[in-house]
């Protein structure tokens, strides 16, 4: 036996594995995609015993993140005091008070100068345990990539996917940041509200991305690319507005070439989407759509659509095929 268990008999859902930085992120992410009819595996990379043993009974795989204020971390990703780690700042070290899973703890908020994103395994001071999760994200992600599966990328997770594939570390984007409580609370910046109305950033929206109560999300206009898998999967290409709650972002210049860009900001060309043209279902989105009431309704179609290939991909397993 190879230690993995699968379920007795065919699966009523199909099961998604997930990496969050937070159990808030977890949390909003497995509500997002329960409503499409997956549920989630979560996946602890402090206990993983190999990537393919954590992904065999799966079927799609959400990485998903946020910026996070744990503490001598500013919540537009201005550190203080450590450097970055394997992901060159992609991510941050959020403490889950469950002592559980990141994404890759440590890359943005493991303290350091916003500034200064060293490149991959350069990172000093970081923990031994940090660097093994960092090491362990990325080779979980790499190994979901050579089997094909569905992936979708959220937030920080974009970052780590375009790390995966061998993309430069990220840069500095403050303006893309979370607005912090004690500057307005609620507000929102000047992009002119949400698709649905109310970016206050709250518990109520179905899970706020994290725990740190940082403030509201930022919002600022995208382009779509027509005709790509992201314009496909959400209905349309073109101009859109979005929540925005990442202190670190790639242009071209960091972009991995085994990707390519499907949404931009306008402002400063940051890039808001990745998907792989090598891959059947593998998108990326810098925005947070678990964050369902700061997006447009069509945006959960990630989950739906998510689901739909998770399924596809479970159906045959299934049978033994």
């Amino acid at each position: 036996m190879n230690g993995a268990e699968p379920p007795a008999g065919p699966r009523p859902t199909p099961i998604v594995g997930l990496l969050a930085a937070s159990d808030a992120d977890a949390r909003a992410c497995a509500a997002a995609l329960s409503q499409c009819g997956g549920s989630v595996r979560r996946i602890d990379l402090r206990g993983m015993r190999s990537p393919a043993l954590e992904l065999q009974p799966v079927d799609a795989l959400i990485v998903c993140g946020a910026v996070h204020d744990d503490g001598g971390n500013d919540a537009d990703g201005a550190n203080s005091g450590a450097a970055d780690g394997a992901y060159g700042g992609a991510v941050h070290d959020a403490d889950c008070g469950d002592g559980g899973v990141s994404a890759a703890r440590g890359s943005d908020g493991a303290g350091g100068d916003a500034d200064s994103a060293s490149a991959p395994g350069e990172g000093v001071g970081a923990s031994d345990a940090r660097s093994a999760d960092e090491a362990h994200a990325l080779a979980l992600i790499r190994a979901a990539l050579d089997d094909d599966m569905p992936i979708l990328a959220v937030g920080v997770g974009m970052l780590a996917l375009n790390a995966a594939l061998g993309g430069k570390p990220p840069k500095p984007a403050h303006a893309h940041a979370a607005i912090r409580a004690a500057s307005g609370g609620n507000a929102a910046n000047d992009s002119g509200g949400n698709g649905d109305g109310d970016s206050n950033g709250g518990s109520d929206n179905g899970g706020n991305g994290d725990d740190s109560g940082v403030g509201a999300s930022a919002r600022h206009q995208i382009y779509i690319a027509p005709g790509s898998r992201l314009a496909a999967v959400v209905g349309s290409g073109g101009f859109v507005s979005v929540n925005s709650r990442h202190a670190r972002a790639v242009s071209e210049a960091q972009k991995s070439p085994r990707l390519i860009a499907s949404a931009y900001a306008l402002d400063d060309g940051v890039i808001e989407a990745l998907e792989s043209p090598r891959h059947r279902w593998v998108i990326g989105v810098q925005f947070q759509p678990e964050r369902r009431m700061e997006l447009p309704p069509h945006f959960h179609r990630l989950f739906q659509s998510l689901a739909e290939r998770a399924a596809e991909r479970m159906a045959p397993r299934d049978c033994g095929q």
